[in-house]
C-alpha cells in the first residue's frame, strides 16, 4: 500500500513538472515562428498554444494516425487506464465512449490535456515532450 501511494504521488508531481516543461517548450516554439516577443503574449496565443499541444498529444496517443480514421490499439490501451473510460465503455461501448473522451467540447481544453497526461505513464511522458517528430507550432498570422 505504501509503495502504491509512493508511486501515485511520483505520477502527480512527474504530470506537473512535465505539463510546465511542454507549455513552456510550445510556447516558445510558437512565439519563435510567429515572432512573438513576451510583451506580445496574450489570451489569444495562449489558446493556440494550448491547442497545438492538445493536437499533437493526441496523435501521439493514437499513433500518428488520424483519429477520425481509426482508433489505435495503443490509443485504447493509454484510454483503459483511465477510470471513467472503463466505466463509460460498459454502457456506451468502445467506439461512443471514445468519441466522447476525445471529441467532447464540453470539458475545458487544459482539463482534456490533464486527463491525457494523467493516462500516460511517465515513460511516455518523457518521450512526448522530448520528441520532434510531428511537433506542429503553427502560424496564426501570415
Amino acid at each position: 500500500m505504501i509503495n502504491s501511494s509512493k508511486n501515485l504521488t511520483k505520477l502527480k508531481k512527474n504530470k506537473k513538472v512535465i505539463k510546465y516543461k511542454l507549455y513552456d517548450k510550445y510556447k516558445n516554439n510558437f512565439m519563435n515562428i510567429n515572432n512573438f516577443t513576451n510583451g506580445e503574449y496574450n489570451e489569444l496565443i495562449d489558446m493556440a498554444v494550448t491547442l497545438n499541444i492538445e493536437n499533437n498529444l493526441l496523435g501521439y496517443i493514437n499513433s500518428e494516425i488520424i483519429y477520425n480514421l481509426y482508433k489505435s490499439l495503443k490509443n485504447i490501451k493509454i484510454m483503459e487506464r483511465m477510470l471513467c473510460f472503463r466505466i463509460k465503455r460498459e454502457y456506451n461501448g468502445e467506439n461512443k465512449t471514445m468519441n466522447q473522451i476525445h471529441i467532447n467540447m464540453n470539458i475545458n481544453i487544459k482539463s482534456r490535456i490533464n486527463r491525457y497526461l494523467g493516462s500516460l505513464t511517465i515513460n511516455e511522458r518523457e518521450i512526448f515532450l522530448n520528441r520532434k517528430k510531428r511537433d506542429k507550432i503553427y502560424k496564426i498570422y501570415n
